[in-house]
């Protein structure tokens, strides 16, 4: 968790956003990193899909608080395919995607 309204998101704050996106069929892997850059407000980005010859996905999504509840923003939703780079083992790439995983 970071960014500038931080300190305002608790820890109930990080469950509802965590819950809400493991319910989103388009949300399969957990969130990874929270910023708070906006009053009830965030971007969240996912941990890293396993790698299958050679290629992951990461999700990126914004998430809002309506009268008390952790919502995703639909409309946000933005699938990154990455490479593992052969020799170095590590991503080489990331481009983003507007499909589902």
């Amino acid at each position: 968790m970071y960014g500038r309204y931080a300190d305002r998101v608790a820890v109930d704050d990080v469950r509802q956003i965590r819950d809400a996106s493991a319910r989103h069929p388009d949300i399969k892997l957990r969130p990874l990193s929270i910023e708070a850059d906006k009053e009830d407000q965030v971007k969240v980005e996912t941990d890293e899909s396993p790698v299958v010859d050679r290629k992951f996905v990461i999700v990126e999504f914004r998430a809002f608080k309506k009268n008390g509840v952790w919502q995703i923003d639909t409309k946000s939703i933005k699938v990154q395919h990455g490479s593992v780079a052969e020799d170095q083992g590590y991503p080489s790439h990331i481009e983003a995607a507007d499909s589902p995983l």
